[in-house]
């Protein structure tokens, strides 16, 4: 999973990604080393993806 200008990546925004062929909408809860946490807008549960960063 990737994001599209992951640079600019930060906490509290909006993003929706693609998890198992379906559309998420999540919002950023904290961003770590090579690491982004998400929780869905619908689900209680946080959502742990990593990413890779690149420069």
């Amino acid at each position: 999973m990737g994001f599209q200008n992951e640079n600019k990546l930060k906490v509290g925004a909006s993003v929706k990604a693609t998890i198992n062929n379906k559309v998420v909408e999540a919002k950023v809860i904290s961003i770590g080393f090579n690491r982004v946490t998400l929780r869905s807008e619908k689900a209680t549960k946080p959502l742990m993806f990593s990413i890779a960063i690149s420069s």
